[in-house]
């Protein structure tokens, strides 16, 4: 009897070890997102609230927000469809309907007022943010100070909870490129061919204005209006492994613990061989083009405007996408499936 108990103790802890190793838990007895007057709002699956293991393949995707209502819906049913499985949205003082947008979506959202009030511990931009905030900085680059400290806490919070994290923007579109056999594909399935890097970098396909003068109407899809793009590399972004980084550089790219993962070239992907499509919405339209370079404080944005409404390659590449967030958009619970098909579920299966 004794020696079972003690070979049965052996047993349990060796599985514990493995366990810990492939799917390492936060030791912190601090919810994910916890509720704070920084949480604005929490929408879908309940167990975003949660502590939970990594998940082998979780992919949470991050971006800072300033009234993009009319924008933000397809970004996030889009995502989901195809594997994304939590948002996390840094609300910069928006004053449009961006809660009443969500309402009805089925993924998990976190909504977070940043700059926030009380600021987490440790976040390196910080400064620059609140400066950004109070008025102290005014340069070209100014809002993408409190971007990458958003990027940076972003990280820290999935740090041993997804596998990838990509902070990116509403105009940002990623999409699988199309497996011969069975079409659709999962984010999962592209990014698991790279899962020995500590990050992912991406070059952006951008497309121009489609010589839109005015904002899509409500009801219409971008992804579906937007079909003229250049061939410039535009650009990068990246899926970050939050357990191989510390921190975000600046919001293309992460800095990771390990040296060698800093030269950009062992991170990047050429484009032409990228099994996950980047796709760039920049300039929606000439209106809002404008409005950009004042919101960004850029006026060098200027000289790219006329140059991105002539652009006139046509790219259908995204369409396959409508007809399925039009679905979700109308309620059906829908997914691509890691098999590639598309299904009907209850829940998320």
């Amino acid at each position: 009897m004794l020696l079972m108990t003690i070979v049965t103790a052996g047993v349990l802890c060796l599985v514990s070890s493995i366990c810990h190793y492939y799917y390492p838990i936060s030791m912190t007895n601090e919810p994910l997102f916890a509720q704070s007057k920084e949480t604005l709002m929490r929408i879908g699956n309940d167990s975003v609230t949660h502590i939970k293991p990594l998940s082998a393949e979780r992919i949470t995707m991050c971006t800072m927000v300033k009234n993009e209502a009319k924008y933000v819906r397809e970004w996030v049913e889009f995502h989901s469809l195809v594997g994304v499985s939590r948002f996390v949205l840094f609300d910069n003082d928006s004053s449009d309907s961006l809660m009443a947008a969500l309402g009805g979506t089925m993924a998990e959202v976190v909504i977070l007022r940043w700059p926030p009030e009380h600021w987490p511990p440790g976040n390196p931009h910080q400064e620059r943010c609140q400066g950004y905030k109070d008025g102290t900085y005014r340069d070209g680059w100014a809002y993408s100070y409190c971007q990458t400290a958003a990027f940076h806490e972003c990280l820290r919070r999935e740090r041993g909870r997804s596998r990838w994290v990509a902070g990116v923007d509403v105009d940002e579109f990623y999409l699988p490129r199309y497996d011969e056999k069975s079409g659709l594909r999962t984010l999962q399935d592209a990014l698991r061919p790279y899962g020995h890097m500590h990050g992912v970098s991406l070059s952006a396909y951008t497309y121009g204005t489609s010589h839109l003068m005015l904002p899509i109407a409500a009801g219409e899809l971008m992804i579906e209006t937007h079909l003229l793009r250049g061939n410039d590399a535009g650009i990068d972004k990246e899926f970050v492994d939050p357990l191989k980084a510390d921190t975000y550089h600046c919001v293309h790219w992460a800095h990771y613990t390990d040296p060698l993962w800093n030269n950009k070239i062992m991170r990047t992907v050429p484009r032409q061989r990228s099994l996950v499509r980047f796709n760039h919405f920049p300039f929606r339209s000439v209106i809002e083009s404008r409005h950009k370079v004042f919101k960004n404080m850029n006026p060098e944005i200027y000289h790219e405007i006329d140059k991105w409404d002539r652009v006139d390659l046509e790219d259908r590449f995204l369409l396959p996408m409508v007809p399925l967030i039009r679905r979700r958009l109308a309620g059906e619970r829908i997914w691509i499936r890691h098999d590639a098909t598309v299904t009907q579920l209850g829940n998320k299966g």
